[in-house]
């Protein structure tokens, strides 16, 4: 069963942030449970902005995945799946333009370009005039990699 919408908008940022304690062991749990929060609430994004896609809530789709880049502005998994939401709605122009946006932030920012497995998608799913893909379709659907640049 996918997260539903409202459910995964509920997550409004770091697990007690700004709360400062003098005691290590709780700065620690707190950081752990942080991290867990957030990588709860990317991953229900991103299903939820996939089972919209599927289920033809196209707008609901793309609005969840660019919540979910919010939360994840440097995670290369992420904007396949934003590029592919907006692909898969129809709307072409903005995966293109979401899709280079990331190229040039990542090379300004970071110094880096997106993975050689993440151009060929694009230039293969997204630049694609046929349109002939789906969501689950890409190379490496369902693999976790090393896009994540931190």
């Amino acid at each position: 069963m996918a997260p539903r919408p409202e459910a995964v908008e509920l997550y409004q940022g770091g697990f007690l942030h700004g709360l400062h304690a003098r005691a290590r062991e709780f700065e620690d749990w707190a950081e752990r449970e942080r991290a867990r929060l957030w990588r709860l609430a990317t991953e229900a994004g991103r299903s939820a902005a996939v089972t919209a896609l599927l289920e033809g809530r196209a707008l609901e789709a793309i609005r969840l995945a660019h919540w979910v880049v919010a939360l994840e502005p440097w995670d290369e998994t992420v904007m396949r799946d934003v590029v592919l939401v907006l692909r898969g709605a129809g709307n072409r122009a903005d995966a293109v333009a979401a899709y280079a946006a990331f190229d040039k932030r990542l090379q300004r920012e970071r110094g880096v370009r997106p993975c050689r497995e993440r151009r060929d998608l694009f230039d293969t799913y997204v630049l694609s005039p046929r349109g002939d893909w789906q969501v689950g379709a890409g190379p490496d659907e369902g693999q976790r990699d090393p896009g994540r640049y931190a």
